[in-house]
């Protein structure tokens, strides 16, 4: 499987959230990180971890696609994309299983900045590829999201029905080089994760 956390718009939580379920996924099968993130975050916070995981930073659709074609079918490559349109990161797109885009529904620049991706994704060829709004870094205190879902554009995306809350945790295992399923983590923190990975496998 071909995980993408993908947006236009920086600081929306893409790596972080990607760092997350990389070792929620690693729990249960192999995983491998693929950086194309300018700011390699992934790649960095990686090598503060000891290299758990083999993280690729291809800089060429070329040198995607190879990576792509010669993964094997029981490894789960998750990607962390810029944010910035470019022909790499649409590639990247493209050839995903799942897109997982993050945002904070109570942002007015996170929402907009969603709507130029939306455009972005409409000149994509992506049959196959499926396309998941997550609300991310939520306030602990808000509990109806429904009325958030109507800046949802178009038949394009699934809600998904897990939700990543506002957690210092998620931040200060990540610096660390940990993650929410080390001994410092939260149980909160790793149901929240665990959820969504198994929404995204379809467990």
């Amino acid at each position: 499987m071909i995980l993408t956390f993908a947006h236009t718009k920086g600081g929306v939580g893409k790596s972080t959230v990607a760092w997350h379920i990389a070792h929620a996924m690693k729990m249960i099968g192999k995983v491998e990180i693929v950086d194309i993130d300018f700011n390699q975050t992934l790649h960095y916070i990686n090598m503060i971890a000891g290299k758990p995981f083999t993280v690729h930073q291809p800089r060429t659709v070329a040198e995607l696609y190879e990576l792509i074609s010669r993964t094997t079918h029981d490894v789960t490559l998750i990607m962390d994309i810029g944010g910035f349109d470019s022909d790499l990161n649409r590639a990247a797109i493209r050839h995903s299983d799942h897109v997982v885009i993050p945002i904070a529904p109570d942002k007015v620049t996170e929402v907009l900045g969603f709507r130029t991706f939306d455009a972005i994704l409409s000149e994509l060829d992506t049959v196959d590829t499926k396309f998941h709004i997550l609300f991310n870094n939520i306030h602990a205190s808000t509990r109806n999201l429904d009325k958030f879902k109507e800046n949802v554009p178009g038949e394009r995306f699934t809600i998904l029905k897990s939700a990543i809350r506002s957690r210092k945790i998620y931040y200060s295992t990540m610096g660390d080089g940990e993650s929410v399923f080390s001994s410092i983590g939260n149980v909160t923190a790793r149901k929240e994760i665990e959820e969504l990975r198994d929404e995204l496998i379809g467990k």
